[in-house]
């Protein structure tokens, strides 16, 4: 795989010390730094445990998931130049952006305590028809609905 232009291996470790590059889907890894490039967003990978890599339940973050051995998913928050979180309509392009460049899975959850997006490489959806939803529940519970419910959550911080 070419060098990454915008991220570096420390970024991949979470909360819990876990280091998860060398687990990272190379597709995965490739779309997002095509994605910072494209957008000029500063994008944060998100450390919570389980934001990046998991080792169990169905999820795209798990490294385990149908002998896969790699890491389909990431959980990231998204800024402006300046530092500040991107407004509701700037998140409503990234999310086309996201779906532009052929991620095939794009969920927008605006009631995290930072709001962000999880991406992710799904191998049963094709590029340019991704799985899309939000999170408008709050944490512990979720609420999943269509990805514009969340975008217009997103508008109304």
């Amino acid at each position: 795989m070419k060098k990454l232009m915008y991220f570096v291996e420390p970024e991949f470790v979470d909360n819990s010390g876990e280091k998860w590059f060398g687990r990272m889907s190379l597709k995965l890894l490739s779309m997002l730094d095509q994605l910072r490039e494209e957008t000029g967003y500063s994008i944060q990978i998100k450390k919570t445990t389980g934001a990046i890599g998991r080792r169990q339940g169905s999820s795209q973050h798990n490294v385990n998931r149908n002998n896969w051995d790699e890491v389909r998913a990431i959980d990231i928050s998204v800024f402006n130049g300046d530092g500040t979180l991107l407004s509701g309509n700037q998140a409503e392009e990234f999310a086309k952006k996201a779906k532009n460049i052929g991620f095939t899975g794009i969920g927008v959850y605006p009631l995290w305590s930072t709001p962000g997006f999880h991406l992710d490489v799904r191998w049963n959806r094709n590029a340019g028809d991704p799985a899309t939803w939000s999170d408008v529940g709050v944490y512990p519970e979720h609420s999943y609905k269509a990805i514009n419910e969340g975008i217009e959550l997103w508008k109304n911080r």
